[in-house]
């Protein structure tokens, strides 16, 4: 391919020629010989074979570059013509497609456009702006998007809700924050309609109305024309108080409010007003411990007149599972509530206590705990405590004792053997092994355990090469055998337990059945061993009838005692009363107060 004017291609590029009828792509395979080009044709494959058109003189090449490459792109004869683009070729292979990063013209077929529309538009899917006259201009991000129009400025979400918009100097939001450049935690926001504010000890509300001033005691304090219910906060300013016959007698003062109240009048006559109030009160006498003893949940009452009384409670909280295991101590979280006696609800402190556990004797103690309460009047009052959780944790002390306990268990002779090593030339025969069944099962926590069996042995005299030689054993009891009889006790465990130590009267040395097991049956089952003797007869064959008779496994283990117990007390015990008179000093005094009503 030659080609006339100034642009040079480069080997690598793909170029596009195209007339009213061919549209063929081609790649630069050789750029050594310019203005002519080697070229691989067909690159979109677009055309059968042998059947590629013939280009004329004077058609146009494009460059598209290679990939990465960016152009201009005008057309008027393209779909949605006429406009102008930037477009990239991204892949290398433009015949695929290419990537528009800004149209101007007809917009139809661009960022979401539908229809023609004449404008201009930039960037992509993501994130783009658009302008035509019909919908200003629109900045989109991610779905959302913000519109500038003859209408003001408006905000979009994802789900094309309206959440921002100013108008004719007006700015309307559903979600608005304003944040200190300087610190990220600093910021204020609408919620709900309101104004909040954040700082870094977290929501700070925001105050719709201040006002405050002086009162006298006694008198209502009026806010017209306000619409939230405030909060009021009432000091002293002023007071005076005197009793000339207990000079240094104990007083308590109290400054309170009465709760806000609404009213309305008029249009022009509306608001809240509240009451301020002071109260004097003398204490003049203790009186005596009151017993009551009281489970959680019965009520008490005071005496008359009380404006004070310590509460004493008596508390023993522990528990253990079945043993062996660990004693749990409690700690209660309970609520003293008190109301005048005849009034309606109960108002209610809470506390807690922990039952102390440094040894079992003071975890198994009731203990005092004592809780002194300040009333806000003179009156009988009715007390009554309850419990509000209850919760358990591990004091470390074992809850249970051990007993030490023996078992025998029979061995049975069914299938009891000797193994025994022969000796040549010899009258001996050493027994080193013994095998037998033990009846019965393990219990648990052994930590002894002795094995005991009885032997006895019965010598048998045959001549050599006899056939089939039989030894019996002839002895009923190990006392009556021929040669020997005995018994053989060999200690096969003996370990501490983790929960129980090991007994001085329960593992042994020797075999002590005459003390802790039954007679042992002494019927015997036996095998034979053989030694060969010289005598002036020649060889003979000697035989050796070992009876094993029946043993027994002796075993010492540990039993736990102790059953799963637990303790709840919670009682109410006594009470000790302050008694006292009160002077309303209504109006004897000037109070400052501070209403405050907030979003």
């Amino acid at each position: 391919m030659t080609i006339q004017g100034n642009t040079t291609f480069f080997q690598g590029d793909v170029v596009r020629m195209k007339d009213g009828c061919n549209d063929e792509w081609l790649t630069v395979c050789c750029a050594a010989n310019v203005p002519a080009y080697c070229v691989q044709r067909d690159m979109a494959s677009t055309y059968t074979a042998n059947n590629l058109p013939v280009w004329t003189k004077g058609t146009t090449v494009v460059d598209y570059g290679q990939a990465g490459s960016g152009m201009i792109y005008m057309t008027a004869s393209d779909p949605y013509e006429p406009y102008i683009s930037v477009i990239t070729n991204d892949t290398g292979q433009p015949w695929n497609g290419v990537t528009t990063r800004m149209r101007m013209g007809n917009l139809n077929g661009y960022l979401g456009y539908q229809v023609d529309a004449y404008g201009v538009g930039i960037g992509d899917s993501n994130a783009s702006l658009t302008y035509d006259p019909n919908n200003g201009m629109v900045i989109s991000s991610n779905a959302s998007c913000t519109v500038f129009d003859g209408h003001g400025i408006r905000g979009y979400d994802t789900c094309n809700s309206l959440k921002f918009q100013v108008c004719n100097g007006h700015v309307l939001a559903s979600d608005i924050t304003l944040q200190d450049p300087n610190c990220s935690c600093n910021y204020s926001y609408l919620y709900s309609g309101a104004l909040q504010f954040h700082d870094q000890l977290g929501n700070v509300p925001y105050v719709k109305r201040l006002c405050s001033g002086t009162a006298n005691t006694g008198c209502f304090v009026v806010l017209n024309g306000w619409t939230s219910s405030p909060q009021v906060a009432v000091s002293t300013k002023s007071l005076m108080s005197y009793n000339a016959c207990a000079p240094t007698q104990c007083q308590g003062w109290q400054v309170y409010s009465d709760p806000p109240l609404c009213y309305y009048t008029s249009s022009q006559c509306y608001g809240y007003c509240f009451a301020v109030h002071a109260l004097l009160t003398t204490y003049n006498s203790t009186g005596v411990e009151c017993i009551k003893d009281v489970n959680f949940g019965t009520s008490v009452c005071t005496e008359a007149c009380t404006c004070a009384t310590t509460v004493r409670f008596k508390f023993q909280l522990w528990c253990n599972n079945t043993a062996p295991s660990c004693y749990y101590y409690g700690t209660v979280c309970y609520a003293l509530c008190y109301r005048v006696c005849g009034a309606g609800s109960y108002c209610a402190c809470c506390y807690s206590y922990s039952q102390p556990y440094s040894s079992l004797s003071q975890l198994q103690t009731d203990q005092d705990a004592y809780v002194t309460l300040a009333l806000p009047c003179m009156a009988v009052w009715d007390l009554l405590a309850c419990q509000v959780s209850l919760t358990w944790a591990n004091t470390g002390i074992c809850s249970s004792g051990w007993i030490t306990c023996t078992c025998c268990r029979n061995a049975c002779n069914g299938t009891s053997q000797i193994a025994c090593t022969t000796t040549t030339n010899t009258t001996c025969c050493t027994c080193n092994c013994v095998n037998l069944l033990i009846t019965g099962s393990n219990p648990s926590y052994i930590y002894c355990n002795v094995l005991c069996y009885y032997w006895c042995s019965v010598p048998s005299e045959h001549i050599f090469d006899e056939v089939s030689p039989s030894c019996s054993c002839y002895a009923t009891a190990c006392s009556q055998a021929y040669v020997g009889a005995g018994a053989y006790c060999i200690t096969i465990t003996n370990c501490l337990s983790a929960y129980c130590t090991k007994s001085q009267t329960c593992c042994f040395s020797g075999c002590h059945s005459q003390i802790l097991c039954p007679t042992a049956s002494y019927t015997c089952m036996f095998i034979k061993s053989s030694m060969e003797l010289s005598s002036p007869y020649g060889v003979t064959i000697a035989y050796m009838c070992h009876c094993v008779c029946n043993g027994y496994l002796m075993q010492c283990y540990c039993v736990p005692s102790g059953a799963a117990q637990c303790c709840i007390k919670e009682h109410l015990y006594s009470l000790c009363d302050s008694f006292g008179c009160y002077t309303t000093l209504d109006p004897n005094g000037v109070l400052n107060w501070l209403a405050v009503a907030y979003s």
